[in-house]
């Protein structure tokens, strides 16, 4: 029965490293919009101050 502890070690080590890796790359796909976002409302800012012309 003590050995079935220590078989379930890297099982348990295993499933936290691959959640870390899903959590991750939401992470990175959040980041990604959320900059999208930001570049445009720059966009939009920029053209509102330079009182709706382009160039």
């Amino acid at each position: 029965m003590e050995k079935s502890i220590f078989v379930l070690w890297p099982l348990l080590f295993v499933l936290v490293y691959i959640g870390g890796i899903v959590l991750l790359v939401i992470a990175l796909i959040m980041f990604i919009r959320l900059a999208k976002r930001g570049i445009v409302a720059l966009d939009i800012y920029i053209n509102e101050k330079r009182g709706g012309r382009q160039g």
